[in-house]
């Protein structure tokens, strides 16, 4: 499981009726303490989009580490416009 996913898992239900908005941060460190790429996949991409909905929130906005040692800040709907990442699971899956 990704941190993505495992994150909006774990969002308690907004009873509020109102859709909250929510920012997510995903960043990857070696033990050496360098930044690595931490850009969500295909797969967190989806389902960032559902399950925040489910339980009543949105994801606005999405800061990832980029290998560069600098952070990326963008949106959910620019990530499933831009071309898919797929995590090495996924594409070692897909070989099959």
């Amino acid at each position: 499981m990704h941190a993505e996913e495992d994150a909006v898992l774990k969002l308690k239900p907004n009873m509020s009726g109102k859709r909250v908005g929510i920012n997510m941060i995903v960043i990857r460190i070696t033990k050496t303490n360098v930044l690595q790429t931490s850009k969500p996949c295909a797969q967190c991409v989806r389902k960032m989009r559902i399950i925040p909905e489910k339980k009543g929130y949105k994801i606005e906005n999405i800061y990832y580490s980029n290998g560069a040692e600098t952070l990326v800040k963008t949106r959910l709907s620019n990530l499933e416009r831009e071309e898919k990442h797929y995590s090495r699971c996924m594409r070692e899956r897909n070989q099959n």
